[in-house]
């Protein structure tokens, strides 16, 4: 059972997480100078993978791992 400190600090490293994917992808898009759906067939299967990769961890089907949230 989580305390309501770490769970406002999951949430704010969440939404942090969140803000910060969909910046990138429209920073890359701007750059690009297209809309992400303009970008080829390849390219959206990709990012469709991607989503349901962490889409997949999110719903705790799976775990994604990183060295600096395991616990030891």
């Amino acid at each position: 059972m989580l305390n309501p400190r770490e769970a406002c600090l999951y949430s704010i490293i969440f939404t942090l997480g969140l803000f910060i994917t969909i910046a990138v992808i429209g920073i890359l898009c701007a750059l690009l100078g297209r809309m992400l759906g303009d970008v080829g067939n390849y390219w959206q299967i990709l990012v469709g993978l991607i989503l349901i990769w962490v889409a997949l961890g999110m719903l705790g089907i799976y775990f994604i791992l990183t060295p600096f949230l395991s616990n030891p």
